[in-house]
C-alpha cells in the first residue's frame, strides 16, 4: 500500500475517531420490549397501535425531561471526580510525582496527563503535532467575532464559552517523554488493577497489530481479538468503575477483524451508539453529567447546542437520530446488567468483521 493510500485511511480515522472522542435501572433480559413498550406508551395514539409517526420528533425539545431514576452510588473516586473538575492538570500531575508510594490510580492519571498534555517525541510519525488549545484573551475574540450579533443565543454561547477558555495542559506542553515511559506506568498501574489502565493496555496490544517495522500504523493491517483479550474486556467493563467503562468500549473501536458484536437477533451492534450508551452508564456510575460540565459548555459554545438539562439530554437530542436515540437507551441498560449482573446474554462476539467492514478489501496501489 502506497504512503498516499494509507494516509487516506489514517484520516479518515482520525475522522472517526475524533468524531466519538470530543463524555436506570438495569433490566433483564426483556429489556428490549420494554423499552419498545415504554416508547409506544410514550408516544400515544397517533399511530399504529398506540406509535407515533417519525414525524413525532418534529414536537420534541430538549430540556423536557421525565422524572430522573433513582440515584445509584457514585463509583467516582475523588481523585477522579478533582480530575474532571479541574482547570489545572499541572498541579495534579506535579503532586502525583512527588509521592513515594503511588496507587494504582495515581500511576493511572499520571500517564494520561502525559498522554494528553506533554511532547510525546516517539510515537510513531515523530513528534507530536502542535497541540490545540483555548485559553486568554485572543481566544475569546476570536470566538466572539465569529458569532453573529444577530445570533439568538449569542449571549448564552458566549457565557459558555467563558467556562471553558482555558488551558488545562498549561505549563506541560513543553514537558518531554517517551510514549514508552506512558505505556510503562499503564502497565504497571493494570497489574495492580487499575481498570482504567487496563483498559489502556487492552488498546495498546490491538493497536500493536497495525505497527509496520518502522513502528508506523499501517491501517491495512487486520487487527484480532484474542477470547483471552474479550474476557478481560468484559472483566474491566464489570469493573464499574466509570472512566474505564468508557475506555473499554473506546478500546473495540479499531476496527476487528476476527470478531465482532452481535445482539441475541444476531443484529450487529452499531459501535457509535455502544459509545454513546457508555458514556451514558458512565453518568450512572456516578460521573458528573449536569448542566455545567465541560461537555455541555462546549456543545453550547462551540455548537449552539444550549438547550439540554445535562448530558443524557444532550444525547438524545443533539447527538444522535432518533432510531440511534433508541438504540443508545437499550444498550445503555444491558451494559448496566453486565456490570450488575455479569449478564452478557445481549452481547455476543461472532466471528468475522463487522458488516461495515466485511464488504471492503485492501489492494496495493502504485507509488
Amino acid at each position: 500500500m502506497s504512503n498516499r493510500s494509507k494516509l487516506a485511511i489514517a484520516t479518515a480515522v482520525a475522522l472517526v475517531a475524533a468524531v466519538l472522542i470530543v463524555f436506570l435501572h438495569p433490566v433483564s433480559d426483556s429489556g428490549r420490549v420494554a423499552a419498545t413498550e415504554r416508547r409506544a406508551n410514550a408516544g400515544g395514539g397517533g399511530g399504529s397501535r398506540g406509535k407515533s409517526s417519525s414525524e413525532a420528533v418534529l414536537a420534541i425539545a430538549p430540556g423536557v425531561r421525565r422524572a430522573p431514576a433513582a440515584v445509584r452510588p457514585s463509583r467516582v473516586t475523588p481523585l477522579m471526580a478533582e480530575f474532571t473538575a479541574s482547570h489545572d492538570y499541572k498541579a495534579i500531575h506535579d503532586r502525583l510525582k512527588r509521592l513515594a508510594n503511588p496507587t494504582p490510580e495515581d500511576l493511572y492519571l499520571i500517564a494520561h496527563i502525559l498522554d494528553v498534555c506533554a511532547d510525546v517525541t516517539d510515537r510513531p510519525g515523530g513528534k507530536r503535532n502542535q497541540r490545540w488549545h483555548l485559553g486568554g484573551k485572543e481566544s475569546r475574540a476570536r470566538f466572539e467575532q465569529s458569532l453573529s450579533s444577530k445570533l439568538p443565543n449569542r449571549q448564552q454561547r458566549l457565557a459558555a464559552f467563558e467556562k471553558i477558555n482555558y488551558d488545562e495542559c498549561a505549563g506541560l506542553e513543553s514537558m518531554q517523554v517517551n510514549e514508552g515511559t506512558i505505556r510503562a506506568m499503564h502497565e504497571r498501574a493494570a497489574e495492580l488493577g487499575d481498570p482504567k489502565s487496563r483498559a489502556a493496555v487492552l488498546k495498546y496490544q490491538l493497536e500493536d497489530q497495525r505497527r509496520d517495522a518502522k513502528g508506523e500504523t499501517d491501517w491495512s493491517r487486520p487487527v484480532n481479538i484474542s477470547d483471552r483479550q474479550i474476557e478481560q474486556w468484559k472483566d474491566i467493563l464489570q469493573s464499574g468503575d466509570p472512566r474505564a467503562v468508557v475506555d473499554a468500549v473506546q478500546a473495540l473501536g479499531g476496527f476487528l477483524s476476527n470478531r465482532h458484536l452481535r445482539d441475541p437477533n444476531e443484529v450487529p451492534i452499531d459501535f457509535y451508539a455502544l459509545y454513546l450508551a457508555s458514556t451514558l452508564v458512565s453518568c450512572d456510575l456516578g460521573r458528573d453529567c449536569g448542566p455545567n460540565t465541560r461537555y455541555l459548555l462546549h456543545g453550547c459554545a462551540l455548537e449552539g447546542a444550549c438547550d439540554a438539562s445535562d448530558y443524557r439530554d444532550y444525547v438524545f437530542f443533539y447527538s444522535a437520530a432518533p432510531g440511534s436515540s433508541q438504540r443508545i437507551d437499550e444498550y445503555r441498560s444491558h451494559l448496566l446488567n453486565a456490570i450488575d449482573r455479569g449478564d452478557w446474554s445481549f452481547f455476543t462476539f461472532a466471528p468475522g468483521p463487522a458488516p461495515s467492514l466485511a464488504g471492503f478489501q485492501s489492494s496495493p496501489r502504485s507509488p
